[in-house]
């Protein structure tokens, strides 16, 4: 049984050293580097990446400007 447990720390001492211990990332980093790595796989000149980052953008800005418009119509319709 105590070589058991020896086994058992052992094995968790050496994953904690194995993962690093490196701090963890927000959300917003998480994002940020997504973006990062996506844009350095097309190879573009930075200009072009800088326009495909705000075609995204207005794609995105336009499914939650539909979004809230869906919902201003459905509240007039209930009154």
């Amino acid at each position: 049984m105590k070589l058991l447990t020896y086994l058992i720390y052992t094995l968790l001492i050496t994953c904690m050293f194995a993962c690093g211990g490196s701090r963890h990332k927000n959300k917003r980093e998480f994002i940020k580097e997504r973006i990062e790595k996506r844009d350095s796989m097309k190879a573009l000149h930075p200009d072009t990446i800088v326009k495909y980052r705000e075609i995204r953008w207005e794609e995105k800005k336009a499914k939650i400007d539909a979004r809230f418009d869906s919902v201003k119509v459905a509240r007039d319709t209930n009154n």
